[in-house]
């Protein structure tokens, strides 16, 4: 009976995830891209490779975005906004929605990169371009911002 539970498990065991599989890595390096006025920390897994159809689509969306930010936004609190970074990366370990990280103690805990902190997270970018989650939240990243502001100007 026991050799053949070995026979029976040991090759499912094979399925299951080790660590940070490639699909839900944490990013290694990035690009900073000026959009609309904003520092943007762009995953190089979205500038070439596999990665960069998707990282062109989700920029144009990002540049978009931040153009609809400066329309309706007074110009006073636009430059506070516009100092507030914005990070997007293809995945990022097991985060996905986007989300304003006010707190470093809390990444590092976490086992996320310190860098985060005070910036305006994109930690998926298939779900920044999700047509569902763009109906449902069309005004996201200036919802982030607006933690932002509230964290480092309020």
């Amino acid at each position: 009976m026991i050799h053949l539970t070995k026979v029976l498990l040991l090759p499912l065991l094979s399925l299951l995830p080790v660590g940070a599989s490639a699909a839900n890595a944490i990013p290694t390096a990035h690009t900073t891209r000026k959009i609309e006025g904003w520092n943007v920390r762009v995953d190089d897994r979205l500038l070439k490779g596999e990665g960069a159809a998707k990282g062109e689509q989700a920029l144009k969306l990002l540049a978009a975005r931040l153009v609809a930010i400066t329309v309706v936004v007074p110009e006073k609190s636009l430059a506070k906004l516009r100092a507030i970074t914005i990070e997007m990366d293809l995945d990022y370990g097991g985060l996905n929605s986007m989300q304003y990280h006010p707190d470093a103690d809390w990444l590092k805990s976490n086992g996320y990169s310190e860098k985060l902190a005070k910036c305006v997270h994109i930690p998926e970018v298939e779900d920044f371009l999700s047509p569902s989650e763009n109906h449902r939240m069309p005004w996201v990243v200036l919802h982030e911002l607006a933690h932002g502001f509230h964290d480092q100007f309020v």
